[in-house]
């Protein structure tokens, strides 16, 4: 399964793992066809670019899933996607 070892920085002993959860509104089955393989590949960059492992990563039709690692070296609280409160508007 996964190896449950925690990693050791120059000053600390982490073990960062988290199950993240998106949700579309309304829970409207919106991802599929094109937008599914846009939005994977979204998520697979963004990880990428900020050194984020993504263990495991399920899309369905109105959620994604993903179980991801990282190292803790950058402030993770502020976020990568920006928030949408008002965007439709």
């Amino acid at each position: 399964m996964w190896d449950l070892a925690a990693f050791s920085g120059k000053y600390c002993v982490y073990y960062h793992r988290y199950h993240l959860v998106w949700s579309t509104k309304y829970r409207y089955k919106v991802l599929r066809g094109d937008i599914k393989l846009r939005v994977r590949d979204i998520c697979r960059q963004v990880c990428t670019q900020n050194g984020v492992d993504i263990i495991r990563g399920v899309l369905s039709s109105d959620h994604v899933h993903m179980f991801v690692d990282f190292v803790p070296t950058s402030n993770y609280d502020k976020g990568y996607f920006p928030r949408t409160e008002g965007w439709m508007k």
